[in-house]
């Protein structure tokens, strides 16, 4: 009886033994193994869209947000481009079904001081961050223009948010 209680013990010691990780013919032993993860970079992107609301020819302030969540330390470049009319011309918003156009700009950005280079002559240029723990938020403020008289009907325009990781 008493050999068939240490006979799956030594079974066990063999195993571990041919498995290269230890040799010992004592009835238990002990061997460290290697734990690893690759952590690769990664991004979450995501804008709130800007609303001016009901337009009366009076000027008309609205905000809209780009908020990007990274693994901490990626490198990432945001470039926001804006829809106009003509190449280098006004920002505009057009009207659905019509050519008719409502002009509107970028009055400010703010964001959370994540970013490591700016460009205050061109604000809606390429920013170039490093990520934090905390989420990038950048907050795009626009302004459209007072005394237009437009013809009625809903008016979208576009701004595109280029993110390239550089990581």
């Amino acid at each position: 009886m008493r050999w068939r209680r240490l006979f799956p013990a030594f079974l066990v010691t063999q195993t571990l033994a041919s498995a290269g990780s230890v040799t010992s013919l004592a009835p238990s032993s002990a061997a460290p193994y290697t734990v690893t993860v690759g952590v690769g970079a990664g991004c979450n992107v995501s804008t709130t869209d800007v609303v001016f609301g009901f337009y009366d020819s009076a000027p008309l302030t609205a905000s809209g947000s780009i908020r990007v969540t990274c693994t901490q330390g990626a490198q990432y470049a945001l470039l926001v481009t804006a829809e106009t009319a003509t190449p280098g011309g006004p920002t505009v918003l057009t009207r659905v079904g019509g050519t008719e156009t409502l002009e509107y700009a970028l009055d400010s950005v703010t964001d959370n001081g994540q970013y490591a280079a700016l460009d205050d002559t061109d604000p809606l240029g390429r920013v170039i961050v490093t990520a934090t723990t905390a989420t990038y938020v950048r907050t795009l403020n626009f302004m459209l223009y007072g005394g237009q008289f437009p013809v009625a009907g809903e008016y979208r325009g576009q701004q595109l948010v280029e993110f390239t990781l550089l990581n």
